[in-house]
């Protein structure tokens, strides 16, 4: 019997068939990490996104001298003096799946920013003039797939709410103390 020095073809196809398996599950599983690797980078953006906005919002209402609120998709905030022609004002206004913010400068300059939620999402606004706060809320509808879900009440996604001139009375006290 003589010593072979080689593989036969069967062998080599029962290598290379098992070795493209591996490949394809190694590709796939490749594949599913990156695709999941950008849902959550655009979820990360999302939120931050939200939340700068959010916090602008609060610092907006802070620093204003008055909100006023004509319904639940429009909000106006009035800064500086009625009587001075040196007046700011902010218009926040939701529709659909966005949130526009628009800032009305002294030169009558407009600066738009605009937050666009998720494809069910939707904020509103309201004021609490007892306590001088005003609020913004933004929700998600139900998903109208399921038959039992088209009732549901729409889902908190987030809630922020801020001391109308806050920051504006600490400044007139702080100047009237000097």
């Amino acid at each position: 019997m003589s010593k072979r020095k080689g593989f036969t073809l069967v062998e080599m196809l029962v290598v290379i068939s098992v070795g493209s398996t591996l490949m394809m599950l190694a590709i796939g599983l490749v594949h599913q990490s990156m695709t999941l690797s950008k849902a959550v980078q655009s979820n990360s953006e999302r939120l931050h996104a939200t939340n700068r906005f959010i916090d602008q919002f609060r610092e907006d209402v802070h620093t204003s001298n008055n909100v006023v609120c004509q319904d639940s998709k429009s909000l106006n905030i009035e800064f500086g003096d009625a009587s001075s022609s040196r007046t700011k004002q902010i218009r926040y206004t939701s529709s659909n799946n966005k949130i526009l913010r628009e800032e009305v400068l002294f030169d009558d300059k407009i600066r738009r920013e605009e937050l666009v939620l998720s494809e069910q999402g939707f904020g509103h606004f309201e004021i609490d003039s007892d306590e001088r706060i005003a609020r913004l809320t933004i929700e998600k509808k139900s998903d109208q797939k399921d038959s039992e879900m088209k009732d549901a009440p729409p889902r908190l996604d987030r809630k922020a709410e801020a001391a109308i001139g806050r920051w504006a009375v600490v400044e007139r006290k702080t100047e009237d103390q000097q």
